[in-house]
C-alpha cells in the first residue's frame, strides 16, 4: 500500500460530502477559491499523515480497516470546511461535478472499510476510488485537492 494513495484519497474525500453552497457565505473569486480549498486539502494531508502513520504495507487487514476509519474522522471535518466554500458562479457546477464525484469515491472507500479484507485492498489495483474526483479538482486549480495530494510510499 503506498501512502500517496491514502493521501490522494484523503484530499479527494475531503471536499465529497455536502453540497457546495451551503455555507451561506459570500461567493470566492476562482482564486480564493483555489488558496482556501488548498490550504484545507493540505491541512487534511497532514492529518492524514497522522492517521496512517504506523500503518506497513505488511500489517494485517485490521490494521487497514482502522487506518480506513481514522481516514474518514479527518475527512469529514475537512469535508465540512469545503463544502461551506462558495465558489464563484462561472465554476459551480464543475465544483459540484467534483463533490460529486468524490462523493461517489469515498461511499466506495466507506463500504471498503467494513471489512477488514477489503480494507486491505480498496486501493492497491491499478485505480483508485477518487481518479475520477481527482481529475475534476486538478481541473478546477484545486490540485492539492486532487492529483497533487500525493506523498511518498512509506
Amino acid at each position: 500500500m503506498r501512502a500517496r494513495r491514502w493521501l490522494a484519497v484523503a484530499a479527494a474525500a475531503a471536499v465529497g460530502l455536502g453540497a457546495c453552497g451551503d455555507g451561506g457565505g459570500e461567493r470566492l473569486t476562482a482564486e480564493e477559491l483555489r488558496t482556501r480549498a488548498n490550504a484545507i486539502c493540505a491541512d487534511l494531508q497532514e492529518d492524514v499523515q497522522g492517521a496512517f502513520a504506523d500503518l506497513q504495507p505488511d500489517d494485517e487487514p485490521t490494521a487497514y480497516q482502522g487506518a480506513i476509519a481514522k481516514l474518514l474522522v479527518v475527512v469529514d471535518a475537512a469535508a465540512e470546511r469545503l463544502a461551506d466554500l462558495e465558489p464563484p458562479a462561472e465554476l459551480e457546477a464543475r465544483y459540484d461535478e467534483a463533490l460529486a464525484a468524490f462523493a461517489r469515491g469515498e461511499e466506495a472507500v466507506r463500504e471498503a472499510g467494513r471489512t477488514p479484507e477489503a480494507s486491505a485492498t480498496v486501493f492497491a489495483g491499478e485505480t483508485d476510488p477518487f481518479d475520477e474526483a481527482n481529475a475534476a479538482f486538478d481541473g478546477l486549480g484545486l490540485t492539492t485537492c486532487g492529483t497533487g495530494s500525493t506523498g511518498t510510499s512509506p
